[in-house]
C-alpha cells in the first residue's frame, strides 16, 4: 500500500488490526522502496530526505530528495553532502559518504516507506530546501 509504513509517529492509540496514520517531519531520513533513478528507471531501495512534513491522511504532496553514495563532481552544484558514520552514530542513519541530490525530487505518496533511518540537522535541511527551490525556479 503506497505511503504506509511500519514506523513513525501515530495519531491516537492504535488498536490491533487498525490502520493508523503515519507522520514524519521534514528532515527525516527514510528508507524507501522502489525509488526510480534520476532518469526515471532502475527502481531500488534508497534513502530519501523528506523536505515536506508527511501526513499519510493528507492529500498534500510529500516531497523528498534521494540520497546517493555515488559522489560525482557534476553533482556538486545540485547536492548537499550529509553526515554519516560507519557506526551510525551521527543521527542520519547513513553509513557511507553520501549527498542529497536536490534535482532528484520524489513524491513519497506513490512509494512505500520501509523505515525511518534518522534525521538531518536543521542547517542541512535548510540548504536542501533552498537548493530544491532554486533548481525548480530555473
Amino acid at each position: 500500500m503506497a505511503g504506509r509504513a511500519t514506523g513513525g509517529w501515530t495519531k491516537g492509540r492504535p488498536e490491533w488490526g487498525v490502520t493508523v496514520a503515519i507522520l514524519f517531519q521534514a528532515g527525516a531520513v527514510l528508507r524507501v522502496d522502489a525509488v526510480p533513478d534520476r532518469g526515471g528507471g532502475n527502481p531500488k531501495m534508497r534513502p530519501v530526505v523528506l523536505i515536506d512534513d508527511f501526513d499519510d491522511e493528507s492529500a498534500e504532496p510529500a516531497r523528498g530528495v534521494a540520497v546517493t553514495t555515488l559522489l560525482l563532481q557534476n553533482l556538486d552544484t545540485v547536492s548537499v553532502k550529509l553526515p554519516f558514520s560507519a557506526k551510525r552514530g551521527c543521527g542520519t542513519g547513513l553509513d557511507k559518504p553520501n549527498a542529497a541530490v536536490c534535482d532528484w525530487v520524489v513524491d513519497l505518496r506513490s512509494l512505500v516507506i520501509l523505515e525511518r533511518m534518522g534525521h538531518v540537522k536543521t542547517a542541512h535541511l535548510r540548504q536542501i530546501v533552498l537548493l530544491v527551490e532554486a533548481l525548480s525556479a530555473g
